[in-house]
């Protein structure tokens, strides 16, 4: 019969004290390094569609955001309400002349606006060829537009709800559109109001 002393039954309690106390300082080292490599102001990848993973300036999952989450997450400029039954909230944009848009209807999140930035250095800076390598051709290229001029198209694919502007002929992508999947024609009529085959005249400057 093996003989069980104080010293024997104090070691066993250092030991499970020891290792109580690492247990814990290992719980919190993974809790704290979860909390640095979460982003507030970007969902998290797993739970955006695939089609828009490769832009860094959506901020939004159509049909799932929450008015309440865009407000609390972002300094919302103004919100105003649209002839499609929604609501527009404008966020402050790289440029002042035209803000992002975030649109709610029901209180969930319907269509977003991103412009992207056009220094290559900065985060969200994306080519028209990389998205046409990656989506195919678009179902519909419209030429034209009354704020970024006679040299910027819009490539849409509505059935992915996606679109977006950009100058060909510089491989720029100006801004992104996301919305829930719908026809090219029903695009145009919703989302269509800045289409202009022959711009007489545009507001687009780089520099504001």
């Amino acid at each position: 019969m093996i003989r069980i002393t104080k010293i024997t039954i104090a070691s066993l309690v250092v030991l499970f004290a020891l290792l109580l106390f690492i247990g814990l300082v290992f719980l919190r080292f993974n809790i704290r390094e979860k909390e640095t490599n979460t982003t507030p102001e970007i969902e998290s990848s797993k739970t955006l569609p695939q089609i828009t993973q490769t832009s860094p300036v959506k901020r939004t999952v159509i049909g799932v955001t929450t008015e309440e989450e865009v407000k609390k997450r972002y300094q919302i400029i103004s919100s105003t309400s649209n002839n499609k039954g929604g609501i527009d909230h404008r966020i402050n944009s790289i440029w002042k002349s035209r803000p992002n848009i975030i649109e709610t209807t029901s209180g969930i999140v319907s269509f977003e606006r991103a412009l992207a930035p056009l220094n290559p250095n900065e985060p969200g800076f994306s080519k028209i060829s990389t998205y046409l390598s990656s989506l195919g051709e678009p179902e519909e290229r419209i030429n034209g537009s009354l704020y970024y001029g006679p040299f910027a198209s819009v490539y849409v694919y509505a059935s992915k709800g996606v679109s977006f502007v950009g100058n060909p002929n510089t491989d720029e992508i100006y801004e992104f559109q996301y919305f829930n999947p719908i026809s090219v024609d029903e695009y145009k009529k919703v989302y269509g109001q800045d289409i202009d085959p022959n711009p007489q005249q545009h507001r687009f400057d780089p520099n504001n």
